[in-house]
């Protein structure tokens, strides 16, 4: 059994908000178009309630590789959470087993198309949006026996070639593996 943790998706972009002194709803209503346009974001470790697989690290640091703009940094915390998960990707396709052959995204960021496609291109998988992606509730009901089946993707996103992307993540990871190192005492 494998565990892959994503600590702080959504409460990053709160983070963010709050850091700014904007409303969050500023940063949901441009974030679809921002991550159309913004090509070179600076990185950001995403320590936003902690640091999740493989680290598991509850103090790291939440920090930017370089200062940007709102929309530059709203992208490279959206970017983050592609990038964690990615990283999470990893762990299971090197394991023993089949691997998986696509990934089925939940939440309200999943309703990004550009997050999304990311996660995508990065993962090489093909990504599956349902129509509804609240996940809680139908999860809920599927334990209490009402076995609400498996939802139809009413999007999915192929892989496509972004090197780019490729190199911004190996370079998060990197930044991000880089503080979230304990300090020497």
């Amino acid at each position: 059994m494998l565990e892959g943790t994503v600590n702080g998706a959504g409460a990053a972009l709160a983070w963010l908000a709050e850091q700014r002194g904007v409303p969050v709803e500023q940063l949901a209503a441009g974030a679809e178009r921002w991550l159309g346009e913004i090509r070179d974001p600076p990185l950001f470790c995403n320590g936003v309630g902690g640091l999740g697989s493989p680290w598991w690290r509850a103090d790291c640091p939440v920090s930017f590789s370089a200062p940007a703009g709102l929309e530059a940094e709203t992208v490279a915390v959206l970017e983050s959470i592609v990038f964690l998960l990615q990283r999470n990707i990893e762990s299971l396709l090197a394991a023993p087993g089949a691997p998986p052959q696509r990934i089925c995204v939940s939440g309200g960021l999943a309703q990004l198309d550009g997050l999304c496609q990311r996660l995508a291109d990065l993962s090489g998988l093909e990504v599956c949006r349902p129509e509804s992606t609240e996940a809680t509730a139908t999860g809920l009901a599927w334990l209490l026996g009402a076995r609400a089946g498996a939802r139809a993707a009413a999007r999915s996103f192929r892989p496509e070639a972004n090197p780019a992307l490729g190199g911004r993540c190996r370079q998060a990871l990197d930044y991000t593996s880089t503080l979230s190192r304990p300090p020497r005492t």
